[in-house]
């Protein structure tokens, strides 16, 4: 994961709410760069993994 990206994807899964989505309309143009240039590979089918972050790893990062 590009460094400029994840302080916003831990921002994302760190929110509070719901209603936070700060981080999540930051990342948007970013990721619809990321799908738009990915290659053509038809006629096979493409398979995009979406992030599953370990979730423990990142609440003890939020720890003061």
């Amino acid at each position: 994961m590009p460094g400029e990206r994840l302080p916003l994807v831990l921002e994302m899964i760190l929110a509070e709410t719901t209603e936070d989505r700060e981080a999540l309309a930051k990342l948007l143009p970013m990721q619809r760069s990321d799908f738009r240039n990915l290659p053509v590979m038809a006629p096979r089918p493409v398979t995009v993994r979406l992030l599953d972050p370990p979730i423990h790893e990142f609440c003890l990062l939020s720890r003061p």
